[in-house]
């Protein structure tokens, strides 16, 4: 178990462990997209059904140490605008994010992500930080290089994204540097 608190905030933002009242606008929002979704791990939700599935699985999974699954919500209106993940492989940890489309370009993944990535380097159990993105996601390789990670490797054939017809893709691998 990660000593992960269960919100923080940045300027703009307010960073809460996801909860099932979250489901319409996490479905509306990013999670029924497919161009949202491209990237993820995770099938595109057809049904708020599917959302409330997942956010059960994510309950047990941080219940159990295992994926810390946060909703990025603004600060200004408590507007629910994206996830953000932290997965704990014992100590080795990867982070991942997605954003509704319409709050994409504005500066919120890197503001979350740098946050999320301060308060991994303060938990002494935590000795890597990583994000695996598909090497056309630009927008999210960029977020990851504003934060501080250095890409380590590209990946070939490495993963088959659901979204993508199970295509097997590229992908950049990433560390966060520890001192």
């Amino acid at each position: 178990m990660l000593n992960l608190p269960e919100s923080f905030e940045t300027e703009r933002l307010v960073i809460r462990k996801l909860r099932h009242e979250d489901a319409p606008a996490i479905y509306e929002g990013y999670a029924s997209i497919h161009e949202s979704t491209r990237f993820v791990s995770w099938p595109t939700h057809r049904s708020v059904e599917d959302t409330h599935n997942f956010l059960t699985i994510k309950e047990d999974e941080w219940n159990q140490g295992k994926d810390y699954a946060y909703a990025v919500t603004l600060k200004a209106t408590g507007s629910l605008i994206g996830g953000l993940g932290a997965i704990n492989e014992q100590g080795k940890v990867a982070i991942g994010y997605i954003l509704n489309p319409a709050f994409e370009r504005n500066g919120y993944a890197t503001e979350a992500v740098k946050k999320l990535v301060v308060l991994l380097s303060n938990i002494p159990e935590v000795w890597r930080i990583w994000a695996l993105c598909d090497i056309d996601n630009i927008g999210s390789c960029k977020v990851l290089e504003k934060v501080g990670f250095k890409r380590e490797a590209v990946l070939h054939r490495w993963y088959r994204f659901v979204n993508q017809e199970n295509a097997i893709k590229d992908c950049v691998f990433y560390l966060f540097p520890r001192p």
